[in-house]
């Protein structure tokens, strides 16, 4: 369980650099090191704070404004057909890492998919090829919109 700034990965950039897809002045958008599903992201606040409760209003629409950006860019990249996004607050929520964050796992259709079951090791993908291939969709996706 990591509780502290100095131990958090989300706050270490070099831990973390890799798994970049896009960032604003207040938050990061990454790819998990453990990705649970195809396009799993992270959507993580810039400042160090274990819950919601904790973070500026400012931090908190724009993740939620990175949220919005980040279903519609896996809808076009993945055809997600739908999408789990889900914080886990505090030691009985089984947060892990202190740091707020939010996961976006896309669904598709013909899958199964017990949300309670996310810790699976049968979910657990090949994280360094998965973040590659994760990234250059998106990043694809980016560049699409932005031509439009």
């Amino acid at each position: 369980m990591i509780t502290n700034k100095t131990e958090c990965p989300f706050c270490n950039r070099e831990n973390i650099a890799s798994q970049i897809v896009w960032e604003t002045e207040k938050t990061l958008v990454i790819v998990p090191h453990w990705p649970r599903c195809r396009g799993h992201l992270l959507v993580i606040p810039k400042i160090h704070t274990p819950n919601i409760i904790n973070l500026p209003d400012e931090y908190l629409v724009d993740m939620f404004k990175q949220i919005r950006k980040a279903e519609d860019l896996l809808e076009k990249a993945f055809q997600a057909k739908g999408f789990n996004i889900i914080t886990n607050q505090g030691k009985l929520a089984m947060q892990s890492v202190f740091h707020l964050h939010f996961h976006i796992l896309p669904r598709f259709r013909k899958e199964a998919f017990d949300p309670l079951r996310l810790i699976g090791e049968d979910l657990k993908l090949k994280h360094k090829s998965v973040i590659l291939s994760v990234k250059d969709a998106l990043k694809k996706a980016i560049d699409e919109e932005i031509r439009i």
